[in-house]
Order: C-alpha cells, then sequence, then structure tokens
C-alpha cells in the first residue's frame, strides 16, 4: 500500500495519494489472485468451511513521503459451500473474482459465501446491520434498556421467510433475486402502529413509593404515542416488530407480549438485594428506564437531575 501510494506520489506534486492493498493468508500459505476462472473455483473449494486471513492495508503520501499508514486483519469463515452452489456463484460474479485473492467480493454477493449473515457485530452481516440500525436515536430508547435476546433464543422463521421448495432453482440475476426478496418482505404481517386510545391508559399514576416526593402523573398515551409516531416511517421496524404490542416490550421488557403487561413492582422490589439476582430495585427501576430512554434517543427535557419536573415535592 506504501509502495504504490509512493509510486503516485511522486509524479503528482502535492496532491494527497491515498494506496491500498490486501494479502489472504491461510493456514499459513500466502494466496495470490487466481488467474483463471478454474483457479477461482478451486480456491473457493479450498477455503469452504474453513477459516482465513485478509490482511488490509491504507497510506496516505504527499511529494513521496507517507504521512499515515494503517493495517487491520480480518478473519472470515467461510460456510460449506457445495460444489454447484460455487459454480452457480462464479457465472453470476463473472471475472471479477480473478480481481481478489480470494476469488470473492465481501462488499459484493462474495458475503453468501461466509457465515457473516449471523455475524452480529459485522456491518456486512444481516444481524450486525438490525444492530447498527436499534441504534439509531429513534429506536435506542426501547433496544438500549431491553435485554438483547440470544441469539439461540431467536427462530429461524423470524428471517427465513421463503420456502425454497417453492422458488425451484434460485434464480442468480440481480433483478429475479431482488424480486424473490421484495416478494419475501411484502409478504411479511407488518406492525400496523395503530393501536387505539382504548387500549392506552392515558395516564399512569406511580404512587408506589410517595415519600419525599408526589406521585408521578405518568403522560403514558402520549409517550406511547410518541415512539409510534417516531418509527412509523421504518420499513425495519414494521417488519420485525410482529404486532402492536411489541413495543411495549420497550418498557416491560421482561413481561408478555401484551396489552395488560405486569407490573414493575413485580419483578422489582422496593429495595434492591442480592437475591434480586443484580435486577434494581423499583426506585432504581423506575428512573433507569426513564433515563436511559431519554438519554438513547437524545431527549433533553427534563434533565435526569431535575426531580420536580416528574414530581412535584411533598409539603
Amino acid at each position: 500500500a506504501q509502495a504504490k501510494a509512493l509510486t503516485v506520489s511522486e509524479e503528482f506534486d502535492n496532491a494527497l495519494v491515498i494506496g491500498s492493498d490486501q494479502i489472504l493468508t491461510f493456514e499459513n500459505r500466502l494466496l495470490h489472485k487466481p488467474e483463471k476462472m478454474e483457479e477461482a473455483r478451486r480456491r473457493l473449494l479450498l477455503l469452504s468451511g474453513k477459516s482465513h486471513q485478509l490482511t488490509s492495508a491504507v497510506a496516505l503520501a504527499k511529494n513521496g513521503e507517507i504521512l499515515w499508514h494503517f493495517t487491520d486483519i480480518a478473519t472470515i469463515t467461510f460456510r460449506d459451500l457445495e460444489p454447484g452452489f460455487i459454480g452457480r456463484h462464479l457465472a453470476s460474479v463473472g471475472e471479477v473474482a480473478l480481481t481478489s485473492v480470494g476469488a470473492y467480493q465481501i462488499e459484493g454477493e462474495g458475503v453468501q459465501l461466509t457465515r457473516a449473515m449471523h455475524n452480529g457485530t459485522s456491518s456486512h452481516s444481516c444481524i450486525g446491520c438490525h444492530s447498527q440500525a436499534k441504534a439509531a436515536k429513534d429506536c435506542a430508547g426501547c433496544h438500549a434498556t431491553t435485554p438483547p435476546k440470544q441469539f439461540s433464543q431467536i427462530t429461524c422463521a423470524q428471517c427465513h421467510t421463503v420456502d425454497q421448495a417453492l422458488l425451484g432453482p434460485f434464480p442468480m440475476e440481480a433483478e429475479a433475486r431482488t424480486a424473490v426478496a421484495e416478494n419475501s418482505l411484502n409478504s411479511r404481517a407488518r406492525a400496523s402502529l395503530t393501536l387505539g386510545d382504548e387500549h392506552i391508559p392515558e395516564i399512569v399514576k406511580i404512587d408506589s413509593m410517595v415519600d419525599k416526593y408526589e406521585a408521578v402523573d405518568f403522560p403514558h398515551r402520549q409517550v406511547v404515542r410518541a415512539i409510534f409516531s417516531r418509527i412509523k416511517e421504518n420499513s425495519m421496524a414494521a417488519y420485525f416488530h410482529g404486532d402492536d404490542v411489541t413495543l411495549c416490550a420497550g418498557c416491560h421488557h421482561n413481561a408478555p407480549a401484551t396489552l395488560n403487561p405486569t407490573r414493575c413492582a413485580a419483578c422489582h422490589g422496593e429495595a434492591f438485594t442480592h437475591e434480586q439476582d443484580g435486577r434494581p430495585g423499583l426506585k432504581g427501576a423506575y428512573h433507569g428506564q426513564c433515563m436511559a430512554c431519554h438519554q438513547a434517543m437524545g431527549i433533553v427535557e427534563p434533565a435526569s437531575t431535575d426531580c420536580i419536573k416528574c414530581h412535584k415535592k411533598r409539603n
């Protein structure tokens, strides 16, 4: 990467030149770009079901001098690839496969070769992309305080909704695959986000711990409507919130998805005890839920330190 940047930099005065390169290491061997499609096919068979390392480097040069450089190593694990799938994949991407040391492009159709689709930390995977989307302000208020599900708790059918028996040979043309995906998404039941007011209490009075401050008249319906409004145009939220009461879990995070969730006090005692498996006491649960949600969604008012904004001080 540095050599590339320096070579070009010496030809253009005062220009900032970026050079980059990548190498693939597999079982202590350095692999080079395949020269022919048959070699690309053998390369993918070699990597099938195993892990390899991609070392990527980038450098910035100016006037024949390196100003900055960076190197990173990523471990990529391929799923078990059938020879027929490899043949169809290479037929689809064509000789683009010969431009990469691994005979694939992770930023394109090559992601289908890897196990990355289930990698929660990869921006190239479905789950990783979903996790990043949940960090957006309109989503983070609920997701920041909701205990994340373990991978083993997620059913495959939540994402894999296409019955392959109905597809026949899977189409390789990009337009045909897009049509299959669109039909699958459009067939999913979407949350309507249209709960009627009769199902949403307008005010919830929180008075179980009245002491130095008066009870809180929590504007429950206003908060629910604000959440619905923030995500009503979010297609991902509509697809993955299986029904309208799924959003209730943002606050009622360990209660069943129902219009009549259990009260917070059912799980949180008035005071924290070690017997509660680390669960906060009722006071901590109330404050932690509201404050964490406001901070995640960027809501400035009321401030976390402005107690009387939520509950008036008792005389």
